[in-house]
Protein backbone atom coordinates (compact mmCIF):
# COMPACT_ATOMS: atom_id res chain seq x y z
CA UNK A 1 0.00 0.00 0.00
CA UNK A 2 2.89 2.09 0.35
CA UNK A 3 4.63 1.34 -2.67
CA UNK A 4 1.09 2.65 -4.32
CA UNK A 5 1.20 5.85 -2.71
CA UNK A 6 4.80 6.78 -3.26
CA UNK A 7 4.00 5.36 -7.37
CA UNK A 8 0.89 7.91 -7.62
CA UNK A 9 2.89 10.96 -6.07
CA UNK A 10 6.14 10.40 -8.19
CA UNK A 11 5.62 8.14 -10.78
CA UNK A 12 3.46 8.66 -14.12
CA UNK A 13 -0.08 7.99 -15.04
CA UNK A 14 0.69 4.67 -16.12
CA UNK A 15 2.66 3.07 -13.66
CA UNK A 16 -0.41 4.44 -11.21
CA UNK A 17 -2.21 2.17 -13.16
CA UNK A 18 -0.01 -0.29 -13.66
CA UNK A 19 -0.41 -0.31 -9.23
CA UNK A 20 -3.46 -0.36 -9.40
CA UNK A 21 -4.23 -3.37 -11.39
CA UNK A 22 -1.63 -5.60 -9.71
CA UNK A 23 -3.10 -5.00 -6.74
CA UNK A 24 -6.70 -6.16 -7.67
CA UNK A 25 -5.24 -8.65 -9.70
CA UNK A 26 -2.95 -10.62 -7.08
CA UNK A 27 -5.94 -11.24 -4.58
CA UNK A 28 -8.06 -12.37 -7.38
CA UNK A 29 -5.20 -14.91 -8.65
CA UNK A 30 -5.38 -16.45 -5.34
CA UNK A 31 -9.05 -16.75 -5.31
CA UNK A 32 -9.09 -18.47 -8.11
CA UNK A 33 -5.96 -20.75 -7.35
CA UNK A 34 -7.97 -21.60 -3.87
CA UNK A 35 -11.05 -21.73 -6.01
CA UNK A 36 -9.07 -24.46 -8.45
CA UNK A 37 -7.83 -26.75 -5.33
CA UNK A 38 -11.29 -27.06 -3.42
CA UNK A 39 -12.80 -28.37 -6.75
CA UNK A 40 -10.30 -30.66 -6.91
CA UNK A 41 -10.69 -31.84 -3.76
CA UNK A 42 -14.62 -31.56 -3.79
CA UNK A 43 -14.61 -34.40 -7.38
CA UNK A 44 -15.85 -37.46 -6.32
CA UNK A 45 -12.61 -39.56 -8.74
CA UNK A 46 -9.81 -38.62 -10.12
CA UNK A 47 -8.29 -39.37 -12.75
CA UNK A 48 -5.40 -42.21 -13.20
CA UNK A 49 -2.91 -43.65 -15.84
CA UNK A 50 -0.89 -46.41 -15.45
CA UNK A 51 1.74 -47.36 -18.48
CA UNK A 52 2.20 -50.93 -20.04
CA UNK A 53 5.20 -50.44 -21.02
CA UNK A 54 7.55 -52.44 -23.58
CA UNK A 55 11.29 -51.05 -23.41
CA UNK A 56 13.24 -50.71 -26.24
CA UNK A 57 15.76 -53.00 -26.39
CA UNK A 58 18.92 -53.14 -28.92
CA UNK A 59 22.39 -54.34 -28.74
CA UNK A 60 23.18 -50.17 -26.82
CA UNK A 61 22.35 -50.23 -23.47
CA UNK A 62 23.07 -47.00 -23.37
CA UNK A 63 20.78 -45.32 -26.64
CA UNK A 64 18.07 -47.62 -25.39
CA UNK A 65 17.67 -45.40 -21.63
CA UNK A 66 17.72 -42.75 -23.11
CA UNK A 67 15.10 -43.66 -25.74
CA UNK A 68 13.02 -45.13 -23.15
CA UNK A 69 13.10 -42.12 -21.23
CA UNK A 70 12.08 -39.78 -23.85
CA UNK A 71 8.74 -41.95 -24.60
CA UNK A 72 7.81 -41.55 -20.58
CA UNK A 73 8.25 -37.65 -21.18
CA UNK A 74 5.89 -38.39 -24.14
CA UNK A 75 3.57 -40.12 -22.06
CA UNK A 76 3.94 -37.50 -19.12
CA UNK A 77 2.69 -35.09 -22.00
CA UNK A 78 -0.18 -37.19 -23.42
CA UNK A 79 -1.67 -37.72 -19.90
CA UNK A 80 -1.58 -34.42 -18.79
CA UNK A 81 -3.34 -33.11 -22.22
CA UNK A 82 -6.19 -35.88 -21.25
CA UNK A 83 -6.29 -34.47 -17.58
CA UNK A 84 -4.75 -36.99 -15.68
CA UNK A 85 -3.74 -36.17 -12.25
CA UNK A 86 -1.19 -39.15 -11.40
CA UNK A 87 0.20 -41.76 -14.07
CA UNK A 88 2.25 -44.83 -12.70
CA UNK A 89 5.19 -46.16 -14.54
CA UNK A 90 6.30 -50.27 -14.69
CA UNK A 91 9.34 -51.56 -12.87
CA UNK A 92 12.28 -51.77 -14.90
CA UNK A 93 10.60 -49.67 -17.57
CA UNK A 94 14.32 -47.42 -18.48
CA UNK A 95 16.26 -50.60 -17.99
CA UNK A 96 14.20 -53.40 -19.56
CA UNK A 97 14.54 -56.36 -17.04
CA UNK A 98 17.96 -57.91 -18.30
CA UNK A 99 19.87 -54.93 -17.70
CA UNK A 100 23.44 -56.40 -17.51
CA UNK A 101 25.03 -55.13 -13.90
CA UNK A 102 27.50 -53.11 -15.56
CA UNK A 103 25.45 -50.70 -16.59
CA UNK A 104 23.87 -50.33 -13.31
CA UNK A 105 26.05 -47.68 -11.87
CA UNK A 106 26.09 -45.54 -15.49
CA UNK A 107 22.12 -45.14 -15.51
CA UNK A 108 21.98 -44.63 -11.25
CA UNK A 109 21.20 -41.06 -9.94
CA UNK A 110 20.91 -40.06 -6.38
CA UNK A 111 17.46 -39.13 -5.21
CA UNK A 112 16.58 -36.16 -2.58
CA UNK A 113 14.61 -37.09 0.57
CA UNK A 114 11.18 -36.97 0.28
CA UNK A 115 10.96 -34.24 3.68
CA UNK A 116 13.48 -32.09 2.22
CA UNK A 117 11.04 -30.91 -0.92
CA UNK A 118 13.33 -30.92 -3.59
CA UNK A 119 12.24 -30.75 -7.10
CA UNK A 120 15.71 -31.91 -9.02
CA UNK A 121 14.34 -29.61 -11.95
CA UNK A 122 14.91 -26.75 -9.49
CA UNK A 123 17.83 -27.61 -7.25
CA UNK A 124 20.53 -28.71 -9.29
CA UNK A 125 23.30 -28.73 -6.40
CA UNK A 126 22.55 -32.30 -5.97
CA UNK A 127 23.63 -35.21 -7.78
CA UNK A 128 21.03 -35.89 -9.75
CA UNK A 129 21.54 -37.29 -13.21
CA UNK A 130 19.72 -35.48 -16.34
CA UNK A 131 16.87 -38.00 -16.65
CA UNK A 132 15.70 -37.41 -13.06
CA UNK A 133 15.62 -33.76 -13.84
CA UNK A 134 14.21 -34.23 -17.40
CA UNK A 135 11.53 -36.12 -15.36
CA UNK A 136 10.92 -33.83 -12.23
CA UNK A 137 10.82 -30.42 -15.03
CA UNK A 138 8.14 -32.72 -17.08
CA UNK A 139 5.67 -33.36 -13.93
CA UNK A 140 6.38 -29.50 -13.23
CA UNK A 141 5.82 -28.24 -16.92
CA UNK A 142 2.21 -30.92 -17.21
CA UNK A 143 1.10 -30.27 -13.87
CA UNK A 144 1.08 -34.14 -13.16
CA UNK A 145 1.94 -36.55 -10.38
CA UNK A 146 4.18 -39.21 -11.68
CA UNK A 147 5.47 -43.06 -10.27
CA UNK A 148 8.53 -43.92 -11.55
CA UNK A 149 11.02 -46.43 -10.95
CA UNK A 150 14.59 -45.85 -11.07
CA UNK A 151 18.30 -47.17 -10.24
CA UNK A 152 19.08 -45.45 -7.00
CA UNK A 153 22.68 -44.69 -5.83
CA UNK A 154 23.26 -43.99 -2.09
CA UNK A 155 25.95 -44.32 0.10
CA UNK A 156 26.76 -46.64 2.81
CA UNK A 157 28.12 -45.30 5.91
CA UNK A 158 32.12 -46.88 4.93
CA UNK A 159 31.36 -44.47 1.18
CA UNK A 160 30.54 -47.38 -0.44
CA UNK A 161 27.86 -47.29 -3.18
CA UNK A 162 25.00 -48.69 -2.77
CA UNK A 163 22.14 -49.34 -5.07
CA UNK A 164 18.58 -49.77 -4.90
CA UNK A 165 15.19 -50.87 -6.73
CA UNK A 166 13.66 -47.31 -6.13
CA UNK A 167 10.28 -46.40 -7.03
CA UNK A 168 10.11 -42.00 -6.76
CA UNK A 169 6.98 -39.95 -6.39
CA UNK A 170 6.82 -36.71 -8.33
CA UNK A 171 4.60 -33.64 -7.58
CA UNK A 172 3.00 -31.61 -10.10
CA UNK A 173 5.73 -29.14 -9.04
CA UNK A 174 8.33 -31.77 -9.99
CA UNK A 175 9.27 -32.01 -6.50
CA UNK A 176 10.09 -36.05 -5.08
CA UNK A 177 7.17 -36.20 -2.34
CA UNK A 178 7.98 -39.85 -1.62
CA UNK A 179 10.63 -42.49 -1.80
CA UNK A 180 10.35 -46.19 -1.49
CA UNK A 181 13.26 -48.94 -1.79
CA UNK A 182 12.34 -52.34 -3.04
CA UNK A 183 12.40 -54.57 0.27
CA UNK A 184 11.87 -58.25 -1.30
CA UNK A 185 14.15 -58.29 -4.37
CA UNK A 186 13.66 -60.81 -7.15
CA UNK A 187 17.21 -62.21 -7.66
CA UNK A 188 18.02 -59.18 -8.28
CA UNK A 189 21.64 -59.78 -6.92
CA UNK A 190 22.88 -56.29 -7.66
CA UNK A 191 20.94 -54.30 -5.38
CA UNK A 192 20.95 -53.99 -1.91
CA UNK A 193 17.11 -54.30 -0.32
CA UNK A 194 15.61 -51.26 1.41
CA UNK A 195 15.16 -51.23 5.33
CA UNK A 196 11.43 -52.10 6.28
CA UNK A 197 10.66 -48.45 5.68
CA UNK A 198 6.99 -47.65 4.38
CA UNK A 199 6.09 -45.02 1.82
CA UNK A 200 3.20 -42.85 1.27
CA UNK A 201 1.99 -40.16 0.20
CA UNK A 202 -1.10 -37.50 0.01
CA UNK A 203 -2.33 -35.84 -2.89
CA UNK A 204 -3.84 -32.22 -4.02
CA UNK A 205 -6.95 -33.90 -4.91
CA UNK A 206 -7.31 -35.71 -1.25
CA UNK A 207 -6.00 -39.10 -1.79
CA UNK A 208 -3.33 -40.88 0.24
CA UNK A 209 -1.24 -43.44 -1.40
CA UNK A 210 0.78 -46.40 -0.21
CA UNK A 211 3.46 -47.46 -3.07
CA UNK A 212 5.09 -50.64 -3.42
CA UNK A 213 7.17 -52.22 -6.03
CA UNK A 214 6.24 -56.22 -7.53
CA UNK A 215 6.93 -58.88 -5.48
CA UNK A 216 6.22 -56.76 -2.31
CA UNK A 217 2.96 -57.46 -2.54
CA UNK A 218 2.77 -61.32 -1.47
CA UNK A 219 4.98 -60.73 1.69
CA UNK A 220 3.83 -58.84 5.11
CA UNK A 221 6.74 -56.08 4.59
CA UNK A 222 5.51 -53.81 3.00
CA UNK A 223 2.06 -55.40 1.60
CA UNK A 224 0.45 -55.53 4.84
CA UNK A 225 2.36 -53.08 7.41
CA UNK A 226 1.53 -50.46 4.85
CA UNK A 227 -2.23 -51.31 5.78
CA UNK A 228 -1.46 -49.92 9.10
CA UNK A 229 -1.49 -46.58 7.72
CA UNK A 230 -5.32 -45.99 7.98
CA UNK A 231 -5.25 -42.79 5.93
CA UNK A 232 -3.86 -45.14 2.66
CA UNK A 233 -6.69 -45.89 0.53
CA UNK A 234 -5.25 -46.11 -2.66
CA UNK A 235 -1.74 -47.80 -3.75
CA UNK A 236 0.42 -47.14 -6.70
CA UNK A 237 2.06 -50.50 -7.99
CA UNK A 238 5.05 -51.06 -10.45
CA UNK A 239 5.71 -54.34 -11.58
CA UNK A 240 7.69 -56.84 -13.99
CA UNK A 241 5.96 -59.90 -13.33
CA UNK A 242 6.89 -63.32 -14.70
CA UNK A 243 3.78 -65.31 -14.57
CA UNK A 244 3.42 -68.80 -13.43
CA UNK A 245 0.03 -70.60 -13.20
CA UNK A 246 -2.01 -71.88 -12.05
CA UNK A 247 -1.47 -69.38 -8.77
CA UNK A 248 1.08 -66.31 -10.23
CA UNK A 249 -0.02 -64.37 -12.89
CA UNK A 250 -0.10 -60.52 -12.51
CA UNK A 251 -3.32 -59.29 -12.70
CA UNK A 252 -4.76 -61.94 -10.87
CA UNK A 253 -2.21 -61.01 -7.75
CA UNK A 254 -3.30 -57.67 -8.25
CA UNK A 255 -6.85 -57.81 -8.48
CA UNK A 256 -6.72 -60.18 -5.42
CA UNK A 257 -4.41 -57.46 -3.35
CA UNK A 258 -7.45 -55.17 -4.14
CA UNK A 259 -10.34 -56.90 -3.29
CA UNK A 260 -9.28 -58.58 -0.26
CA UNK A 261 -8.20 -55.52 1.56
CA UNK A 262 -10.83 -53.09 0.22
CA UNK A 263 -8.65 -50.39 -2.03
CA UNK A 264 -8.11 -48.90 -4.67
CA UNK A 265 -5.06 -50.68 -6.49
CA UNK A 266 -3.23 -48.63 -9.92
CA UNK A 267 -1.09 -50.95 -11.50
CA UNK A 268 1.82 -50.80 -14.35
CA UNK A 269 3.66 -53.68 -15.90
CA UNK A 270 6.82 -54.36 -17.77
CA UNK A 271 5.39 -55.79 -21.20
CA UNK A 272 7.78 -58.29 -22.21
CA UNK A 273 5.63 -61.73 -23.36
CA UNK A 274 7.99 -63.72 -24.49
CA UNK A 275 9.26 -63.69 -21.13
CA UNK A 276 5.58 -64.54 -19.63
CA UNK A 277 5.93 -60.94 -18.40
CA UNK A 278 3.41 -58.05 -18.17
CA UNK A 279 -0.29 -57.49 -16.82
CA UNK A 280 -1.34 -54.03 -16.25
CA UNK A 281 -4.89 -52.85 -14.40
CA UNK A 282 -6.71 -50.39 -11.99
CA UNK A 283 -8.98 -51.90 -9.88
CA UNK A 284 -11.76 -50.70 -7.14
CA UNK A 285 -12.19 -50.64 -3.45
CA UNK A 286 -15.30 -52.65 -3.64
CA UNK A 287 -14.13 -55.22 -5.84
CA UNK A 288 -14.50 -54.08 -9.52
CA UNK A 289 -12.28 -54.01 -11.91
CA UNK A 290 -11.65 -50.90 -13.55
CA UNK A 291 -9.30 -51.49 -16.63
CA UNK A 292 -7.08 -54.42 -17.18
CA UNK A 293 -4.61 -54.71 -19.75
CA UNK A 294 -2.61 -57.80 -20.69
CA UNK A 295 -1.38 -59.10 -24.38
CA UNK A 296 0.67 -61.40 -26.30
CA UNK A 297 1.87 -58.36 -28.30
CA UNK A 298 5.16 -56.51 -27.38
CA UNK A 299 4.10 -53.18 -27.49
CA UNK A 300 2.98 -50.06 -24.89
CA UNK A 301 -0.30 -48.79 -23.67
CA UNK A 302 -1.44 -45.65 -21.79
CA UNK A 303 -4.49 -46.78 -19.53
CA UNK A 304 -6.86 -44.23 -18.42
CA UNK A 305 -9.84 -44.27 -15.88
CA UNK A 306 -11.58 -42.04 -13.67
CA UNK A 307 -11.16 -43.68 -10.17
CA UNK A 308 -13.63 -43.40 -7.37
CA UNK A 309 -12.30 -41.70 -4.16
CA UNK A 310 -13.41 -43.35 -1.25
CA UNK A 311 -13.19 -41.59 2.02
CA UNK A 312 -11.64 -44.73 4.60
CA UNK A 313 -10.64 -47.92 3.83
CA UNK A 314 -13.74 -50.71 5.67
CA UNK A 315 -12.47 -53.55 8.02
CA UNK A 316 -13.97 -56.71 5.89
CA UNK A 317 -12.46 -59.18 8.23
CA UNK A 318 -16.75 -60.46 9.01
CA UNK A 319 -17.95 -58.87 6.01
CA UNK A 320 -18.63 -60.80 2.24
CA UNK A 321 -16.78 -58.85 -0.37
CA UNK A 322 -19.72 -59.35 -3.14
CA UNK A 323 -19.85 -59.96 -7.08
CA UNK A 324 -19.38 -58.09 -9.64
CA UNK A 325 -19.98 -57.73 -13.63
CA UNK A 326 -16.10 -58.15 -15.36
CA UNK A 327 -14.37 -55.23 -16.51
CA UNK A 328 -15.82 -53.66 -20.47
CA UNK A 329 -13.09 -52.21 -20.08
CA UNK A 330 -10.70 -55.28 -20.35
CA UNK A 331 -8.14 -55.73 -23.13
CA UNK A 332 -6.19 -59.34 -23.46
CA UNK A 333 -5.17 -60.10 -27.01
CA UNK A 334 -3.03 -62.49 -28.38
CA UNK A 335 -2.64 -64.54 -25.16
CA UNK A 336 -1.82 -67.32 -26.87
CA UNK A 337 1.40 -65.94 -27.75
CA UNK A 338 2.11 -65.07 -23.49
CA UNK A 339 4.70 -67.49 -22.02
CA UNK A 340 3.65 -69.01 -18.64
CA UNK A 341 5.63 -70.91 -16.80
CA UNK A 342 4.38 -73.69 -14.31
CA UNK A 343 4.31 -74.04 -10.45
CA UNK A 344 5.73 -77.51 -9.17
CA UNK A 345 2.76 -78.99 -7.36
CA UNK A 346 4.17 -82.69 -6.81
CA UNK A 347 3.47 -81.82 -2.92
CA UNK A 348 0.32 -80.62 -3.43
CA UNK A 349 -3.17 -83.47 -2.34
CA UNK A 350 -4.92 -83.15 -5.77
CA UNK A 351 -8.23 -84.94 -6.77
CA UNK A 352 -9.30 -85.33 -10.23
CA UNK A 353 -12.82 -84.01 -11.27
CA UNK A 354 -15.06 -86.53 -12.42
CA UNK A 355 -16.46 -84.48 -15.47
CA UNK A 356 -19.36 -87.05 -15.98
CA UNK A 357 -20.65 -85.77 -12.93
CA UNK A 358 -23.66 -82.80 -12.91
CA UNK A 359 -22.46 -82.64 -9.20
CA UNK A 360 -19.74 -82.68 -7.05
CA UNK A 361 -19.18 -82.39 -3.38
CA UNK A 362 -15.56 -83.15 -2.04
CA UNK A 363 -12.80 -82.65 1.19
CA UNK A 364 -9.29 -82.65 0.32
CA UNK A 365 -6.66 -82.36 3.04
CA UNK A 366 -2.94 -81.07 2.31
CA UNK A 367 -0.76 -84.05 3.28
CA UNK A 368 -0.17 -84.76 6.79
CA UNK A 369 -1.98 -82.10 7.87
CA UNK A 370 -5.42 -81.26 9.16
CA UNK A 371 -5.80 -78.61 7.11
CA UNK A 372 -8.71 -79.15 4.43
CA UNK A 373 -10.56 -77.55 1.74
CA UNK A 374 -14.23 -77.95 1.35
CA UNK A 375 -14.94 -77.77 -2.93
CA UNK A 376 -18.84 -77.37 -4.47
CA UNK A 377 -18.90 -77.66 -7.99
CA UNK A 378 -21.80 -77.65 -10.57
CA UNK A 379 -20.78 -78.69 -14.11
CA UNK A 380 -21.94 -78.99 -17.61
CA UNK A 381 -20.96 -81.30 -20.02
CA UNK A 382 -21.58 -79.97 -23.32
CA UNK A 383 -18.76 -82.65 -25.33
CA UNK A 384 -17.77 -86.17 -25.14
CA UNK A 385 -14.19 -85.26 -24.84
CA UNK A 386 -13.44 -81.65 -23.05
CA UNK A 387 -9.53 -80.51 -23.92
CA UNK A 388 -8.69 -79.74 -20.28
CA UNK A 389 -9.15 -81.82 -17.07
CA UNK A 390 -9.98 -80.17 -13.97
CA UNK A 391 -8.02 -81.31 -10.20
CA UNK A 392 -8.97 -80.03 -7.04
CA UNK A 393 -5.89 -79.15 -4.87
CA UNK A 394 -5.13 -78.40 -1.42
CA UNK A 395 -1.62 -77.49 0.18
CA UNK A 396 0.30 -76.63 3.71
CA UNK A 397 3.74 -75.81 2.88
CA UNK A 398 6.96 -74.38 1.92
CA UNK A 399 7.40 -73.14 -1.86
CA UNK A 400 10.48 -72.38 -3.66
CA UNK A 401 9.74 -68.35 -5.80
CA UNK A 402 12.89 -67.83 -7.08
CA UNK A 403 16.13 -69.07 -7.18
CA UNK A 404 17.22 -67.42 -3.73
CA UNK A 405 13.65 -67.32 -1.78
CA UNK A 406 11.32 -70.00 -0.34
CA UNK A 407 8.00 -68.90 0.66
CA UNK A 408 4.78 -70.15 3.28
CA UNK A 409 1.85 -71.28 1.59
CA UNK A 410 -1.88 -72.53 2.30
CA UNK A 411 -4.16 -72.96 -1.01
CA UNK A 412 -7.26 -74.44 -2.10
CA UNK A 413 -8.44 -74.09 -5.12
CA UNK A 414 -9.52 -75.88 -8.49
CA UNK A 415 -7.23 -75.44 -11.34
CA UNK A 416 -7.36 -76.77 -15.15
CA UNK A 417 -4.99 -79.22 -16.34
CA UNK A 418 -4.10 -79.68 -19.89
CA UNK A 419 -3.79 -83.53 -19.67
CA UNK A 420 -5.01 -85.74 -16.79
CA UNK A 421 -1.97 -85.49 -14.75
CA UNK A 422 -0.57 -83.31 -12.01
CA UNK A 423 2.10 -82.44 -14.28
CA UNK A 424 0.03 -80.29 -16.62
CA UNK A 425 -1.67 -78.21 -14.31
CA UNK A 426 -0.75 -74.66 -15.04
CA UNK A 427 -0.41 -75.64 -18.80
CA UNK A 428 -2.46 -73.98 -21.11
CA UNK A 429 -3.52 -75.32 -24.42
CA UNK A 430 -3.04 -73.47 -27.50
CA UNK A 431 -7.22 -73.46 -27.67
CA UNK A 432 -9.86 -71.54 -26.10
CA UNK A 433 -11.56 -74.37 -22.97
CA UNK A 434 -14.19 -76.46 -24.48
CA UNK A 435 -16.67 -79.19 -24.03
CA UNK A 436 -17.56 -78.10 -20.14
CA UNK A 437 -18.82 -75.17 -18.36
CA UNK A 438 -19.20 -74.22 -14.68
CA UNK A 439 -22.30 -72.94 -13.49
CA UNK A 440 -21.28 -73.06 -9.54
CA UNK A 441 -18.11 -73.17 -7.78
CA UNK A 442 -17.79 -72.99 -4.03
CA UNK A 443 -14.18 -73.15 -1.89
CA UNK A 444 -13.84 -73.29 2.05
CA UNK A 445 -11.09 -73.66 3.58
CA UNK A 446 -10.06 -72.65 7.92
CA UNK A 447 -6.85 -71.07 8.16
CA UNK A 448 -5.16 -69.76 11.15
CA UNK A 449 -4.67 -66.15 11.09
CA UNK A 450 -1.83 -65.48 12.79
CA UNK A 451 1.29 -64.44 11.06
CA UNK A 452 -0.77 -64.85 7.30
CA UNK A 453 -2.75 -63.39 5.17
CA UNK A 454 -5.33 -65.35 2.30
CA UNK A 455 -6.69 -63.55 -1.03
CA UNK A 456 -8.86 -64.94 -3.93
CA UNK A 457 -7.36 -66.00 -7.10
CA UNK A 458 -8.87 -66.54 -10.46
CA UNK A 459 -7.77 -66.59 -13.45
CA UNK A 460 -8.93 -67.16 -16.76
CA UNK A 461 -8.06 -68.59 -20.06
CA UNK A 462 -7.24 -64.51 -21.66
CA UNK A 463 -4.80 -64.83 -18.13
CA UNK A 464 -7.69 -62.29 -16.05
CA UNK A 465 -9.39 -62.95 -13.27
CA UNK A 466 -13.16 -62.63 -13.26
CA UNK A 467 -15.04 -60.77 -10.42
CA UNK A 468 -18.01 -63.01 -11.23
CA UNK A 469 -17.91 -64.62 -7.32
CA UNK A 470 -18.19 -63.89 -4.08
CA UNK A 471 -15.72 -63.66 -1.50
CA UNK A 472 -16.76 -63.98 2.49
CA UNK A 473 -14.54 -64.18 5.58
CA UNK A 474 -15.72 -65.08 9.24
CA UNK A 475 -13.19 -64.32 11.90
CA UNK A 476 -13.26 -66.09 15.11
CA UNK A 477 -10.20 -65.49 17.38
CA UNK A 478 -7.25 -66.87 15.63
CA UNK A 479 -9.18 -68.69 13.19
CA UNK A 480 -10.72 -67.11 9.61
CA UNK A 481 -13.46 -69.33 7.96
CA UNK A 482 -12.91 -67.83 3.91
CA UNK A 483 -15.50 -68.51 1.41
CA UNK A 484 -15.39 -67.74 -2.10
CA UNK A 485 -18.41 -68.64 -4.41
CA UNK A 486 -19.37 -68.00 -8.25
CA UNK A 487 -22.69 -66.09 -9.35
CA UNK A 488 -22.45 -66.73 -12.93
CA UNK A 489 -21.59 -69.53 -15.00
CA UNK A 490 -17.71 -69.51 -16.13
CA UNK A 491 -16.63 -71.24 -19.30
CA UNK A 492 -13.03 -70.17 -19.46
CA UNK A 493 -11.97 -71.08 -16.20
CA UNK A 494 -7.90 -72.32 -15.70
CA UNK A 495 -7.87 -71.08 -11.72
CA UNK A 496 -10.67 -70.98 -8.84
CA UNK A 497 -9.62 -70.71 -5.18
CA UNK A 498 -7.72 -69.32 -2.03
CA UNK A 499 -4.13 -67.98 -1.94
CA UNK A 500 -2.68 -68.00 1.34
CA UNK A 501 0.28 -66.78 2.47
CA UNK A 502 2.00 -68.08 5.83
CA UNK A 503 5.00 -65.87 6.45
CA UNK A 504 6.50 -67.48 9.73
CA UNK A 505 8.04 -70.00 7.05
CA UNK A 506 9.12 -68.06 4.41
CA UNK A 507 12.90 -68.74 4.20
CA UNK A 508 12.23 -72.26 5.26
CA UNK A 509 13.37 -76.04 3.34
CA UNK A 510 10.78 -76.24 0.52
CA UNK A 511 8.29 -79.09 1.53
CA UNK A 512 5.14 -79.86 3.19
CA UNK A 513 4.62 -78.63 6.49
CA UNK A 514 3.29 -81.13 9.39
CA UNK A 515 0.80 -80.62 11.78
CA UNK A 516 3.17 -81.49 14.45
CA UNK A 517 5.58 -78.43 13.17
CA UNK A 518 3.18 -76.30 13.11
CA UNK A 519 1.63 -76.70 16.46
CA UNK A 520 5.25 -76.79 17.74
CA UNK A 521 6.20 -73.28 15.91
CA UNK A 522 2.74 -72.19 17.75
CA UNK A 523 4.65 -73.98 20.99
CA UNK A 524 7.50 -71.90 20.58
CA UNK A 525 5.59 -68.46 19.77
CA UNK A 526 3.95 -68.68 22.62
CA UNK A 527 6.74 -70.11 25.16
CA UNK A 528 9.01 -66.94 23.55
CA UNK A 529 5.71 -64.64 24.93
CA UNK A 530 5.20 -66.41 28.26
CA UNK A 531 9.10 -65.60 29.32
CA UNK A 532 9.39 -62.08 27.89
CA UNK A 533 6.09 -61.78 30.07
CA UNK A 534 8.14 -63.58 33.04
CA UNK A 535 10.92 -61.50 32.58
CA UNK A 536 9.02 -58.56 32.47
CA UNK A 537 7.91 -59.77 35.92
CA UNK A 538 10.63 -60.58 37.47
CA UNK A 539 12.06 -57.13 36.37
CA UNK A 540 9.13 -55.31 37.89
CA UNK A 541 9.83 -57.24 41.33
Amino acid sequence: HERCKFIRKFSSRFQFLQCSITKMISPMFGLVFAFAFSNTLAKETYKAAVVEYHPVNSDNAYEDFFTNVRMYLKYIEEAALQGVDIIVFPEDGLTGWMLDDKYIPTFATEVPDSDSGVSPCIDRNGSYANYLINLSCACKRNKIYAVVNIIEVAHGSDGDKIYHNTNIALNRAGVVIAKYRKINLYDEVFYKPGEHVLSTFTTDFGVTFGMFICFDVVFQSPGLDILKNTEVTDIVYSTAWFARLPFYTANSVQHGYAKLHGLNFLAAGLNDPKTGTGGSGIYLADGGILTVYITGKEESKLIIANVPKIKSRVDLSNTCQHAGADSVNSHSSDVHLFFTNTTDLSNYTVQSLDLNDLEVSETVCAKNSEFCCTFNATMKKYSPLPNYSYKLIAYSGVSAISTTKTIGLKQCALVACSEDNIASCGQRNKGFPSGIYFEHISVTGTFNTHDAVYMPSTVTYDLLPTNRYVYCRKVSGNQEEVSMYTTQKLDSLLTFGIFGRTFKYDDHTPGIITDAASRSGHISYMACLLILFCSNCLWII
